[in-house]
């Protein structure tokens, strides 16, 4: 009895302790693309002119993410120190203390995972949502 109930116990445990992978802050981090199905903006784009980002990290809760535009003009916007903040299904985003997007599994898409960045800097409004490459 006692060795079932401690088989048991063990078990939970170790259910309990597993890491969940949407809880992983190190998925954050590759490459990321759009499609028409995820930004009706780029509906009239060849896919050679889709916009791409990049997230790398840069401290253990640090990250930067590059966002590289094609049309209507070739550029590159960088957005430095934008940290993480769990929630129940995945992450959001932080930038200068502003909430600047998420990124989660989306269960309607099969389970890919959808990076979605909207940061208001002075110049400008950036806006990116792409499935991970």
């Amino acid at each position: 009895m006692k060795t079932g109930l401690l088989m048991l116990m063990v078990s939970l445990l170790g259910i309990s302790c597993q890491k969940d992978a949407s809880s992983d802050p190190e998925i954050l981090e590759g490459n990321y693309v759009t499609s028409p199905l995820l930004d009706f903006r780029c509906i009239a784009l060849n896919p050679d002119q889709l916009p791409t980002l990049t997230v790398s990290r840069l401290t253990l809760n640090s990250f930067a993410v590059s966002v590289k535009t094609v049309f209507p003009e070739k550029r590159t916007l960088l957005l430095q120190d934008i940290t993480l903040d769990q929630v129940q299904d995945g992450f959001m985003l932080i930038y200068k203390n502003q909430p600047a997007g998420s990124w989660k599994n989306v269960s309607y898409l099969d389970n890919k995972k959808i990076l979605n960045i909207s940061v208001a800097t002075p110049d400008e409004f950036i806006y990116f949502v792409g499935e991970k490459d």
